[in-house]
């Protein structure tokens, strides 16, 4: 087992918060509906561009894009407004039970699955398909001419979008056969919840990689994640960094035939941070990954886990966490 306080910078971690508020997302979605709105009226007033069918179409395909960002930001900001106001409901019902508002937990444990990752490519997919109508019937538009700046443009966005659409297909392709491979993990919690200074227990289960001779790696690690200014190209663009400042990795082997369960502990220091998921931005939380070698596609989940610290207001008897049956 090694136990490591140095801070580090996970570039290959996925953060589970954003950049933008609510009211931030809600009002780029409404610029997004009006910039369509004022170019409307142009397009019907233009009889030239009226009776154009290929201008025509390509008004109507750009118009289609900043209407679906529109809509897409808008409801950004009303599931952002509705989170918001539903954990701020149960913050003040317990005030002193964080874990009730913090995270949307479930106090018998948690699962993981690529369905989620799969979810987000169809989405980037589907988007990079709308944003590419313009291109499309613009080059439509344009097969015939002899003007090379066209043809220059045409073919360097042609090249983005075949690039962007490619790296989509590989991701969707990569995920989807680890899910088909490894199917849903679930980690059960011993108890919940999990407080620092004390000793976390909980039980591992995925039928398709719990095999005898199998070596797994857990990794405990605390990340903090913050919103700083990246330089990208010539431009600074303000992104989240995904810091790890704990660490502790235990090695196990499993030796029995075909176990249900592989059970997993570390003892958490009391000196360490809490959970922190309920913040706008810059949320902090402790994350179990356990991994595995495979040939083809290895096998990586990653897991929230429920760990508090203990409020002195709350009594004596509500600090021992609600025990969960065995197992």
């Amino acid at each position: 087992m090694t136990e490591s306080l140095e801070k580090l910078i996970l570039k290959d971690h996925s953060p589970i918060g954003d950049c933008w508020s609510s009211r931030e997302a809600f009002n780029a979605g409404v610029i997004s509906l009006i910039i369509p709105t004022i170019f409307i009226f142009p397009w019907f007033t233009n009889k030239a561009t009226y009776q154009n069918p290929s201008s025509s179409l390509v008004v109507i395909s750009a118009l289609i894009i900043f209407a679906v960002i529109g809509f897409f930001l808008i409801g950004k900001g009303f599931y952002k407004i509705y989170i918001a106001e539903n954990r701020n409901k149960r913050k003040s019902k317990f005030p002193y039970e964080p874990w009730q508002f913090d995270y949307n937990w479930n106090q018998d444990g948690i699962e993981f699955n690529d369905y989620k990752n799969l979810y987000k490519i169809v989405l980037y997919f589907g988007f990079a398909a709308v944003f590419s109508l313009p291109l499309y019937f613009l080059f439509i538009n344009n097969f015939a001419t002899n003007n090379i700046k066209i043809w220059f443009i045409l073919i360097a966005a042609s090249g983005v979008i075949i690039w962007a659409l490619g790296s989509a297909i590989i991701g969707f392709s990569y995920f989807l056969i680890r899910q088909f491979k490894y199917d849903t993990s679930y980690l059960k919690f011993k108890k919940f919840p999990y407080f620092l200074g004390e000793e976390i227990e909980v039980y591992f289960s995925n039928k398709k990689i719990i095999k005898k001779g199998n070596k797994l790696i857990a990794t405990l690690r605390f990340i903090e994640e913050s919103i700083e200014s990246v330089k990208r190209g010539r431009q600074h663009i303000q992104d989240i960094i995904v810091y790890q400042t704990y660490n502790d990795r235990k090695n196990i082997e499993i030796l029995e035939e075909k176990p249900q369960m592989v059970k997993i502990n570390f003892l958490i220091p009391e000196n360490c941070k809490s959970n922190n998921m309920s913040k706008n931005f810059n949320k902090s939380y402790w994350e179990l990954e356990i991994s595995s070698t495979a040939k083809g596609i290895d096998f990586n989940a990653r897991f929230l886990i429920p760990i508090y610290s203990i409020s002195k207001k709350r009594k004596p008897a509500e600090r021992a966490g609600r025990a969960v049956p065995s197992v």
